[in-house]
């Protein structure tokens, strides 16, 4: 009786995804993480009358290396060296190849730039 409910109700009203995703960028600098505040002498007064200025800003991650990690390793036929495919962490980014001696392994990870 149960499974017979759920299902009509499956049926009776459809479900349709409207989601949409989207990666924000946000400002070109990070907040900040530590303000000028420096403290007036009398008679002067920080109430307002002088704004306080960034001093130091946050690194943003999405401008930083990422991570690749190794993906597969295969040896080149022509030149008979050893190819490193490396999986570059992130969205929308290819994979990095590095061809190196053969008698050499393959890094299992490092850090490279994002694009």
């Amino acid at each position: 009786m149960n499974l017979k409910i759920v299902v009509s109700l499956l049926l009776l009203f459809p479900f349709q995804v409207l989601a949409e995703g989207r990666m924000y960028t946000g400002s070109s600098e990070g907040h900040c993480t530590e303000w000028s505040n420096k403290l007036l002498k009398w008679p002067q007064t920080s109430v307002g009358r002088e704004a306080s200025k960034c001093r130091t800003r946050a690194k943003k991650y999405s401008d930083g290396p990422v991570t690749c990690r190794l993906k597969k390793v295969s040896i080149d036929k022509e030149t008979g060296m050893k190819m490193c495919l490396y999986y570059r962490q992130g969205r929308n980014v290819s994979d990095k190849t590095v061809s190196i001696s053969p008698s050499l392994k393959c890094q299992r990870s490092f850090d490279c730039k994002r694009y």
